[in-house]
Order: structure tokens, then sequence, then C-alpha cells
């Protein structure tokens, strides 16, 4: 629902009482189903290896080379929830 409206979201899937799939022309979310892990998701999981594989000090050109490795990733699955202007 990231970036709709209230009234969209009412308009698109009426009253949710689980798990839904994006609907057609979502502007941010393409492709995935009801209930798929986000891109959100996958990037925090990826920020906690990157903190756990050195909690002393971070590398933030690892964890740039992560972030792309994952980008990556994402594209061989066909996905197209990429890394945003702000990442």
């Amino acid at each position: 629902m990231q970036s709709l409206p209230r009234t969209a979201i009412h308009q698109h899937y009426g009253q949710i009482t689980g798990f839904v799939a994006p609907c057609n022309g979502h502007p941010v979310l393409y492709g995935p189903i009801a209930g798929q892990v986000t891109d959100d998701t996958e990037q925090c999981l990826l920020l906690a290896r990157r903190l756990i594989a050195d909690p002393v000090s971070f590398d933030d050109l690892a964890w740039a080379s992560n972030l792309m490795a994952w980008e990556a990733a994402i594209r061989e699955r066909g996905l197209r929830n990429l890394l945003g202007p702000s990442s």
C-alpha cells in the first residue's frame, strides 16, 4: 500500500483482512505475491548481517557492495523493487 493515499487503497482493495498482492499499476510495487517479503525487509536483514559481521566498525564500502549485490539478485529474480534515490 506504500505511497497510495487512503482513498486509493480503499478503492483498490476494500477492507483488508489478510495478505493481498499489490494492485495492477501500483506506483512502487511490481510483481510481488501476497505476503511476500518486501525490499525494505530484505535490506533490513542485509544490514543486520553487515552489522553482525563487523560489530566494532561499520564498513561503508562493504555495505555499498552488499546493496549492489542485493540489487543484482533482485533483478535476476525479475522484480523491480530496486534501490530508491534515498539509498
